[in-house]
Protein backbone atom coordinates (compact mmCIF):
# COMPACT_ATOMS: atom_id res chain seq x y z
CA UNK A 1 0.00 0.00 0.00
CA UNK A 2 1.53 3.38 -0.60
CA UNK A 3 0.16 6.38 1.06
CA UNK A 4 1.35 9.99 0.49
CA UNK A 5 3.77 10.72 3.43
CA UNK A 6 4.95 14.10 2.87
CA UNK A 7 1.05 15.90 2.38
CA UNK A 8 2.23 19.70 2.40
CA UNK A 9 5.20 21.02 4.34
CA UNK A 10 7.01 22.84 2.16
CA UNK A 11 5.27 26.03 3.02
CA UNK A 12 7.34 29.65 1.98
CA UNK A 13 6.84 33.00 2.75
CA UNK A 14 8.23 35.27 -0.35
CA UNK A 15 8.21 38.91 0.86
CA UNK A 16 6.49 40.64 -1.46
CA UNK A 17 7.38 43.39 0.22
CA UNK A 18 7.19 46.97 -1.42
CA UNK A 19 9.91 49.31 0.03
CA UNK A 20 8.45 52.16 -1.01
CA UNK A 21 11.17 54.79 0.01
CA UNK A 22 10.23 58.38 -0.26
CA UNK A 23 10.18 58.59 3.59
CA UNK A 24 13.56 57.16 3.48
CA UNK A 25 14.82 60.84 4.62
CA UNK A 26 18.43 60.50 3.42
CA UNK A 27 17.15 59.90 -0.09
CA UNK A 28 14.42 62.53 0.05
CA UNK A 29 17.17 65.45 1.49
CA UNK A 30 19.89 64.44 -1.16
CA UNK A 31 17.52 65.89 -3.88
CA UNK A 32 15.53 68.31 -2.10
CA UNK A 33 15.24 69.41 1.77
CA UNK A 34 17.51 71.97 3.41
CA UNK A 35 15.60 72.92 5.97
CA UNK A 36 16.60 71.43 9.42
CA UNK A 37 13.17 70.34 10.63
CA UNK A 38 13.66 67.38 8.19
CA UNK A 39 16.65 66.18 10.16
CA UNK A 40 14.41 65.56 13.30
CA UNK A 41 12.14 62.85 14.61
CA UNK A 42 8.47 62.89 15.82
CA UNK A 43 7.22 65.75 17.66
CA UNK A 44 10.43 67.69 17.74
CA UNK A 45 10.54 67.57 13.90
CA UNK A 46 6.61 68.80 13.96
CA UNK A 47 7.96 71.94 16.65
CA UNK A 48 10.33 72.71 14.32
CA UNK A 49 8.67 72.94 10.76
CA UNK A 50 5.79 74.79 12.69
CA UNK A 51 8.47 77.49 13.83
CA UNK A 52 9.57 77.42 10.68
CA UNK A 53 6.06 78.14 8.83
CA UNK A 54 5.00 80.56 11.24
CA UNK A 55 8.53 82.31 10.09
CA UNK A 56 7.76 81.79 6.47
CA UNK A 57 3.92 80.39 5.82
CA UNK A 58 4.47 80.56 1.81
CA UNK A 59 7.83 78.05 2.61
CA UNK A 60 6.72 75.24 0.50
CA UNK A 61 9.51 73.01 1.49
CA UNK A 62 8.85 73.40 5.08
CA UNK A 63 5.21 72.09 4.43
CA UNK A 64 6.77 69.10 2.66
CA UNK A 65 9.17 68.35 5.20
CA UNK A 66 6.16 68.53 8.19
CA UNK A 67 3.90 65.95 5.61
CA UNK A 68 6.89 63.76 5.49
CA UNK A 69 7.02 63.59 9.90
CA UNK A 70 3.47 62.96 9.40
CA UNK A 71 3.37 60.37 7.17
CA UNK A 72 6.32 58.62 9.43
CA UNK A 73 4.42 59.15 12.06
CA UNK A 74 1.56 57.41 10.34
CA UNK A 75 -0.82 60.04 9.72
CA UNK A 76 -1.38 59.78 6.30
CA UNK A 77 -3.85 62.27 5.89
CA UNK A 78 -2.04 65.07 7.71
CA UNK A 79 0.78 63.98 5.42
CA UNK A 80 -1.71 64.85 2.37
CA UNK A 81 -2.51 67.66 4.02
CA UNK A 82 0.41 69.83 3.94
CA UNK A 83 1.67 67.76 0.22
CA UNK A 84 -0.85 69.82 -0.50
CA UNK A 85 0.09 73.39 0.76
CA UNK A 86 3.13 72.19 -0.63
CA UNK A 87 2.27 71.70 -4.22
CA UNK A 88 -0.19 75.13 -4.14
CA UNK A 89 3.06 77.07 -3.08
CA UNK A 90 5.13 75.31 -5.41
CA UNK A 91 3.19 73.75 -8.13
CA UNK A 92 6.41 72.81 -9.52
CA UNK A 93 8.37 70.96 -6.86
CA UNK A 94 8.57 67.45 -8.09
CA UNK A 95 9.69 65.72 -5.00
CA UNK A 96 6.26 66.84 -3.31
CA UNK A 97 4.29 65.23 -5.94
CA UNK A 98 6.26 61.63 -5.61
CA UNK A 99 5.84 62.07 -1.35
CA UNK A 100 2.12 62.52 -1.73
CA UNK A 101 1.75 60.03 -4.17
CA UNK A 102 3.57 57.50 -1.23
CA UNK A 103 0.71 58.52 1.00
CA UNK A 104 -2.00 57.81 -1.48
CA UNK A 105 -0.34 54.80 -2.16
CA UNK A 106 -0.39 54.05 2.01
CA UNK A 107 -3.73 54.83 1.81
CA UNK A 108 -4.95 51.91 -1.15
CA UNK A 109 -5.49 54.69 -3.48
CA UNK A 110 -3.36 53.61 -6.12
CA UNK A 111 -4.41 54.91 -8.92
CA UNK A 112 -4.14 58.49 -7.48
CA UNK A 113 -0.66 57.20 -6.52
CA UNK A 114 0.42 56.68 -9.92
CA UNK A 115 -1.42 60.09 -11.10
CA UNK A 116 1.45 61.91 -8.33
CA UNK A 117 3.90 60.12 -9.51
CA UNK A 118 3.22 60.81 -13.40
CA UNK A 119 2.95 63.87 -12.21
CA UNK A 120 6.58 64.12 -10.40
CA UNK A 121 8.33 62.13 -13.18
CA UNK A 122 6.91 64.86 -16.10
CA UNK A 123 8.58 67.79 -13.64
CA UNK A 124 12.13 65.73 -12.97
CA UNK A 125 12.39 63.42 -15.77
CA UNK A 126 15.48 62.14 -13.61
CA UNK A 127 13.77 61.47 -10.61
CA UNK A 128 14.91 57.88 -10.07
CA UNK A 129 12.87 57.21 -7.25
CA UNK A 130 9.39 58.33 -8.69
CA UNK A 131 9.78 55.37 -11.13
CA UNK A 132 10.73 53.12 -8.14
CA UNK A 133 7.34 54.01 -6.46
CA UNK A 134 5.49 54.04 -9.76
CA UNK A 135 6.85 50.42 -10.07
CA UNK A 136 6.71 49.55 -6.38
CA UNK A 137 2.07 50.64 -7.72
CA UNK A 138 2.37 48.95 -10.41
CA UNK A 139 3.60 46.25 -8.66
CA UNK A 140 0.76 46.32 -6.27
CA UNK A 141 -2.28 46.66 -8.88
CA UNK A 142 -0.55 43.32 -10.63
CA UNK A 143 0.60 45.07 -13.43
CA UNK A 144 4.47 43.30 -13.89
CA UNK A 145 5.44 44.55 -17.07
CA UNK A 146 4.93 47.64 -16.21
CA UNK A 147 6.76 47.80 -12.71
CA UNK A 148 9.72 46.09 -14.25
CA UNK A 149 9.43 48.88 -17.08
CA UNK A 150 9.45 51.62 -13.39
CA UNK A 151 12.31 49.79 -12.33
CA UNK A 152 14.68 49.83 -15.29
CA UNK A 153 14.35 53.30 -15.55
CA UNK A 154 15.21 53.79 -11.78
CA UNK A 155 18.13 51.67 -12.25
CA UNK A 156 19.29 53.54 -15.55
CA UNK A 157 19.38 56.75 -13.63
CA UNK A 158 20.92 55.93 -10.17
CA UNK A 159 22.51 52.40 -10.91
CA UNK A 160 23.31 51.82 -7.24
CA UNK A 161 19.64 51.68 -6.20
CA UNK A 162 20.00 49.10 -4.15
CA UNK A 163 16.13 48.65 -3.19
CA UNK A 164 15.31 48.81 -7.00
CA UNK A 165 17.26 45.69 -7.94
CA UNK A 166 15.97 43.93 -4.83
CA UNK A 167 11.90 45.01 -6.02
CA UNK A 168 12.56 44.30 -9.49
CA UNK A 169 14.00 40.93 -8.37
CA UNK A 170 10.38 40.80 -7.04
CA UNK A 171 8.92 41.35 -10.03
CA UNK A 172 11.02 39.20 -11.75
CA UNK A 173 9.86 35.89 -9.11
CA UNK A 174 6.30 37.31 -9.63
CA UNK A 175 6.84 36.57 -13.43
CA UNK A 176 8.42 32.85 -12.24
CA UNK A 177 12.11 34.05 -13.87
CA UNK A 178 13.66 32.85 -11.32
CA UNK A 179 16.98 33.26 -12.41
CA UNK A 180 16.37 36.98 -13.05
CA UNK A 181 15.27 37.58 -9.47
CA UNK A 182 18.27 35.86 -8.40
CA UNK A 183 20.67 37.96 -10.44
CA UNK A 184 18.95 41.55 -8.94
CA UNK A 185 18.79 40.32 -5.61
CA UNK A 186 22.41 39.14 -6.02
CA UNK A 187 23.33 42.65 -7.15
CA UNK A 188 20.79 43.99 -4.37
CA UNK A 189 23.24 42.25 -1.71
CA UNK A 190 26.54 43.70 -3.56
CA UNK A 191 25.46 47.41 -2.99
CA UNK A 192 24.22 46.52 0.80
CA UNK A 193 25.47 43.68 1.81
CA UNK A 194 23.32 43.63 5.57
CA UNK A 195 19.86 43.55 3.23
CA UNK A 196 18.27 40.86 5.07
CA UNK A 197 15.10 40.66 2.64
CA UNK A 198 17.49 40.25 -0.19
CA UNK A 199 19.06 37.39 1.74
CA UNK A 200 15.33 35.78 2.36
CA UNK A 201 14.01 36.00 -0.85
CA UNK A 202 17.04 34.90 -2.58
CA UNK A 203 17.36 32.01 -0.53
CA UNK A 204 13.53 31.14 -1.25
CA UNK A 205 14.51 31.13 -4.77
CA UNK A 206 17.73 28.90 -4.71
CA UNK A 207 15.98 26.58 -2.84
CA UNK A 208 13.12 26.58 -5.56
CA UNK A 209 15.99 26.35 -8.40
CA UNK A 210 17.51 22.95 -5.71
CA UNK A 211 20.26 24.82 -4.55
CA UNK A 212 19.28 23.52 -0.90
CA UNK A 213 22.81 24.56 0.05
CA UNK A 214 22.93 27.88 -0.75
CA UNK A 215 19.49 28.30 0.31
CA UNK A 216 20.57 27.18 3.64
CA UNK A 217 23.66 29.97 3.45
CA UNK A 218 21.61 32.66 2.68
CA UNK A 219 18.89 31.98 5.17
CA UNK A 220 22.06 31.84 7.61
CA UNK A 221 22.66 35.30 6.42
CA UNK A 222 19.75 36.60 7.38
CA UNK A 223 19.98 35.10 11.10
CA UNK A 224 22.97 36.53 11.30
CA UNK A 225 21.35 40.00 10.50
CA UNK A 226 18.28 39.49 12.38
CA UNK A 227 18.34 36.54 14.55
CA UNK A 228 14.37 37.12 15.32
CA UNK A 229 13.57 36.55 11.46
CA UNK A 230 10.88 33.68 12.13
CA UNK A 231 10.73 32.49 8.54
CA UNK A 232 13.78 32.07 7.81
CA UNK A 233 14.30 29.24 10.63
CA UNK A 234 11.35 27.82 9.22
CA UNK A 235 12.90 27.25 5.48
CA UNK A 236 15.98 26.28 6.32
CA UNK A 237 14.19 23.90 8.25
CA UNK A 238 12.52 22.86 5.42
CA UNK A 239 16.19 22.71 3.82
CA UNK A 240 17.57 20.38 6.08
CA UNK A 241 14.84 18.29 6.07
CA UNK A 242 15.00 17.61 2.60
CA UNK A 243 18.81 16.91 2.99
CA UNK A 244 17.98 14.13 5.29
CA UNK A 245 19.01 16.31 8.22
CA UNK A 246 16.01 15.85 10.34
CA UNK A 247 17.74 16.71 13.82
CA UNK A 248 18.59 20.76 12.61
CA UNK A 249 15.18 20.67 10.98
CA UNK A 250 13.74 20.37 14.03
CA UNK A 251 16.04 22.62 15.87
CA UNK A 252 14.92 25.44 13.86
CA UNK A 253 11.58 24.73 14.03
CA UNK A 254 11.83 24.34 17.69
CA UNK A 255 12.95 28.01 17.58
CA UNK A 256 10.47 29.05 15.52
CA UNK A 257 8.09 27.73 18.06
CA UNK A 258 9.74 29.32 21.10
CA UNK A 259 9.61 32.82 18.95
CA UNK A 260 5.95 32.29 18.55
CA UNK A 261 4.41 29.54 20.23
CA UNK A 262 1.10 30.66 18.85
CA UNK A 263 1.94 29.62 15.29
CA UNK A 264 0.55 26.57 13.96
CA UNK A 265 2.98 26.05 10.69
CA UNK A 266 6.10 24.83 12.85
CA UNK A 267 4.25 22.26 15.11
CA UNK A 268 3.05 20.55 11.59
CA UNK A 269 6.46 20.83 10.27
CA UNK A 270 8.19 19.49 13.03
CA UNK A 271 4.95 16.87 13.52
CA UNK A 272 6.43 16.00 10.22
CA UNK A 273 9.85 15.33 11.01
CA UNK A 274 8.97 12.92 14.40
CA UNK A 275 6.64 10.73 12.01
CA UNK A 276 9.72 10.41 9.64
CA UNK A 277 11.76 9.36 12.57
CA UNK A 278 9.57 7.36 13.42
CA UNK A 279 7.95 8.36 16.95
CA UNK A 280 4.74 8.69 16.33
CA UNK A 281 3.76 10.21 19.54
CA UNK A 282 5.60 13.41 19.64
CA UNK A 283 4.00 13.55 15.72
CA UNK A 284 0.54 13.44 17.16
CA UNK A 285 1.78 15.63 19.78
CA UNK A 286 2.60 17.91 17.12
CA UNK A 287 -0.30 17.92 14.81
CA UNK A 288 -2.18 18.21 18.25
CA UNK A 289 -1.18 21.69 18.99
CA UNK A 290 -1.35 22.35 15.38
CA UNK A 291 -5.08 21.56 14.87
CA UNK A 292 -5.88 23.48 18.41
CA UNK A 293 -3.95 26.44 17.11
CA UNK A 294 -5.69 26.06 13.78
CA UNK A 295 -8.95 23.86 13.75
CA UNK A 296 -9.25 24.71 10.20
CA UNK A 297 -5.97 22.88 9.22
CA UNK A 298 -6.63 20.24 7.21
CA UNK A 299 -3.02 19.09 6.39
CA UNK A 300 -2.67 18.44 9.65
CA UNK A 301 -5.33 16.23 10.31
CA UNK A 302 -4.22 14.45 7.14
CA UNK A 303 -0.66 13.63 8.57
CA UNK A 304 -1.94 12.93 12.23
CA UNK A 305 -4.34 10.56 10.61
CA UNK A 306 -1.42 8.42 8.96
CA UNK A 307 0.51 8.50 12.06
CA UNK A 308 -2.60 6.82 13.76
CA UNK A 309 -2.82 4.15 10.72
CA UNK A 310 0.75 3.85 11.62
CA UNK A 311 0.25 3.14 15.10
CA UNK A 312 -2.49 0.93 14.16
CA UNK A 313 -5.76 2.89 15.13
CA UNK A 314 -7.17 2.90 11.62
CA UNK A 315 -10.38 4.42 12.93
CA UNK A 316 -8.46 7.38 14.34
CA UNK A 317 -7.03 7.67 11.23
CA UNK A 318 -10.39 7.34 9.32
CA UNK A 319 -12.17 10.34 11.26
CA UNK A 320 -9.21 12.51 10.65
CA UNK A 321 -9.03 11.98 7.18
CA UNK A 322 -13.09 12.30 7.02
CA UNK A 323 -12.38 15.68 8.97
CA UNK A 324 -9.52 17.01 6.12
CA UNK A 325 -12.03 16.15 3.59
CA UNK A 326 -15.14 18.05 5.69
CA UNK A 327 -12.35 21.15 5.72
CA UNK A 328 -11.06 20.58 1.44
CA UNK A 329 -13.13 18.36 -0.73
CA UNK A 330 -10.54 19.30 -3.10
CA UNK A 331 -8.00 17.50 -1.86
CA UNK A 332 -6.41 13.96 -3.74
CA UNK A 333 -3.90 13.00 -1.22
CA UNK A 334 -6.29 12.81 1.73
CA UNK A 335 -8.57 10.44 -0.60
CA UNK A 336 -5.50 8.59 -1.36
CA UNK A 337 -4.94 7.88 2.28
CA UNK A 338 -8.33 7.58 3.86
CA UNK A 339 -8.49 4.45 0.26
CA UNK A 340 -5.39 3.05 1.57
CA UNK A 341 -6.98 2.49 5.15
CA UNK A 342 -10.31 1.65 3.80
CA UNK A 343 -8.26 -1.16 2.17
CA UNK A 344 -6.53 -2.22 5.39
CA UNK A 345 -9.84 -2.35 6.73
CA UNK A 346 -11.00 -5.09 4.37
CA UNK A 347 -13.42 -2.54 2.59
CA UNK A 348 -12.17 -2.33 -1.08
CA UNK A 349 -15.40 -0.69 -2.50
CA UNK A 350 -14.86 2.10 -0.87
CA UNK A 351 -11.08 1.39 -1.21
CA UNK A 352 -11.78 2.04 -4.25
CA UNK A 353 -14.39 4.96 -4.74
CA UNK A 354 -11.91 6.74 -3.11
CA UNK A 355 -8.78 6.21 -5.10
CA UNK A 356 -11.16 6.70 -8.00
CA UNK A 357 -11.62 10.33 -6.73
CA UNK A 358 -8.07 10.85 -5.95
CA UNK A 359 -7.32 10.20 -9.65
CA UNK A 360 -10.22 12.43 -10.65
CA UNK A 361 -8.99 15.91 -8.48
CA UNK A 362 -5.39 14.79 -9.11
CA UNK A 363 -4.98 12.38 -12.49
CA UNK A 364 -0.72 12.91 -11.86
CA UNK A 365 -1.20 10.78 -8.28
CA UNK A 366 0.40 7.92 -9.25
CA UNK A 367 -0.08 6.12 -6.25
CA UNK A 368 -3.66 5.93 -6.58
CA UNK A 369 -3.30 4.05 -9.45
CA UNK A 370 -1.18 1.73 -7.88
CA UNK A 371 -2.98 1.43 -4.85
CA UNK A 372 -6.50 1.16 -6.85
CA UNK A 373 -4.90 -1.55 -8.96
CA UNK A 374 -3.92 -3.54 -6.01
CA UNK A 375 -7.72 -3.37 -4.84
CA UNK A 376 -8.91 -4.16 -8.40
CA UNK A 377 -6.50 -7.36 -7.70
CA UNK A 378 -7.77 -8.29 -4.23
CA UNK A 379 -11.06 -8.59 -6.08
CA UNK A 380 -9.67 -10.50 -8.80
CA UNK A 381 -10.80 -7.64 -10.76
CA UNK A 382 -7.33 -8.54 -12.68
CA UNK A 383 -7.44 -6.15 -15.97
CA UNK A 384 -8.64 -3.86 -14.10
CA UNK A 385 -5.58 -4.27 -11.89
CA UNK A 386 -3.56 -4.86 -15.06
CA UNK A 387 -4.57 -1.07 -16.15
CA UNK A 388 -3.75 0.88 -13.20
CA UNK A 389 -0.09 -1.07 -12.37
CA UNK A 390 0.41 0.05 -16.29
CA UNK A 391 -0.24 3.51 -15.50
CA UNK A 392 1.46 3.30 -12.44
CA UNK A 393 4.69 1.85 -13.91
CA UNK A 394 4.73 3.69 -17.53
CA UNK A 395 5.22 7.34 -15.58
CA UNK A 396 7.55 5.92 -12.84
CA UNK A 397 9.85 3.45 -14.46
CA UNK A 398 12.34 3.31 -11.13
CA UNK A 399 9.60 1.90 -9.28
CA UNK A 400 10.14 -1.52 -8.96
CA UNK A 401 6.65 -2.56 -7.48
CA UNK A 402 4.78 -1.08 -10.65
CA UNK A 403 7.11 -3.73 -12.82
CA UNK A 404 6.66 -6.70 -10.32
CA UNK A 405 3.16 -6.07 -10.20
CA UNK A 406 2.50 -6.65 -13.68
CA UNK A 407 4.73 -9.47 -13.96
CA UNK A 408 2.24 -11.30 -11.06
CA UNK A 409 -0.65 -10.02 -12.89
CA UNK A 410 -0.02 -11.41 -16.64
CA UNK A 411 0.44 -14.67 -14.04
CA UNK A 412 -2.55 -14.56 -12.64
CA UNK A 413 -4.39 -14.37 -16.29
CA UNK A 414 -2.31 -16.82 -17.90
CA UNK A 415 -3.04 -18.96 -15.10
CA UNK A 416 -6.97 -18.14 -15.34
CA UNK A 417 -6.80 -18.98 -19.62
CA UNK A 418 -4.89 -22.40 -18.97
CA UNK A 419 -7.95 -23.54 -17.01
Amino acid sequence: MKFMRRTYKNLFFLLLTMLVLSINFDVVKAQTLEIDCSKLIGDAAINACDQEIIRNPKNARAFHSRGLVWFNKGDKDRAISDYNVAIRLNPKFAIVYNSRGLAWHAKDEKERAIEDYNEAIRLNPLLSIAYYNRGATWSDKGDKDSALADYNEAIRLNPKFYNAYYNRGLAWANKDQKYSAIKDFNEAINLNPEFVNAYYNRGVLLYAIGDKDNAISDYNDVLRLDPKFINAYLNRGVAWSDKGDRDRAIADYNEVIRLNPQYALPYYNRGNEWSDKGDRDRAIADYNEAIRLNPYYSKAYISRGLAWFYKGDKDLALADYNQAIHLNTQDAIVYLNRGATWSEKGDKDRAIADYNEAIRLNPQLLNAYYNRGNAFESIDDLYQALNDYRIFALFNPNDTDGHSAIKRIENKIESKNDK
